[in-house]
């Protein structure tokens, strides 16, 4: 899945020269969350949101993608009610990350609904989905076989 040490090194060089940059603060959490370091990665999306909310660009797909990834990573760290309150700020519906942390917080069904959802309207997803480590326990799910098929993907 790429090299993790050579990417954090650039994402911290990148963070040197600009502090604010939301993008290198949520890759930065991103590369934490494959590593599995949950706090860290906690930790960089907060900022990344701090980040946003500071910066003049707010749209509400940014925010939402970041307030999901933290919701995300709440819900790894067994912190069900910090992960209900990110889930709940983000404007998101039917998204793909939605649905990992549904299916995170062990709301199966939401999650492979949410799953379908997402696929339906952006179907390219799939690669994304079979490609992404944190989506293992759905996609050992039958259901997700049935809504490939159903989807015809």
């Amino acid at each position: 899945a790429g090299d993790l040490p050579a990417a954090r090194k650039q994402l911290k060089k990148a963070l040197a020269l600009h502090p604010a940059n939301r993008n290198a603060l949520v890759a930065l959490g991103d590369l934490y969350q494959a590593e599995g370091h949950w706090d860290a990665a906690l930790g960089q999306w907060r900022e990344g949101v701090a980040a946003l909310h500071e910066a003049a660009a707010r749209t509400v797909e940014n925010r939402s993608a970041v307030e999901l990834g933290i919701a995300y990573a709440f819900a790894r760290g067994q912190q069900r009610d910090s992960a209900v309150v990110y889930l709940e700020r983000s404007e998101s519906t039917g998204s793909y990350d939605q649905a990992l942390v549904f299916y995170e917080l062990g709301d199966h069904d939401a999650g492979v609904e949410m799953l379908e959802q997402a696929l339906t309207a952006i179907p390219s997803q799939v690669t994304r989905l079979r490609g992404d480590p944190t989506a293992a326990a759905m996609l050992a799910d039958p259901r997700y076989a049935e809504v490939i098929r159903r989807l015809g993907l």
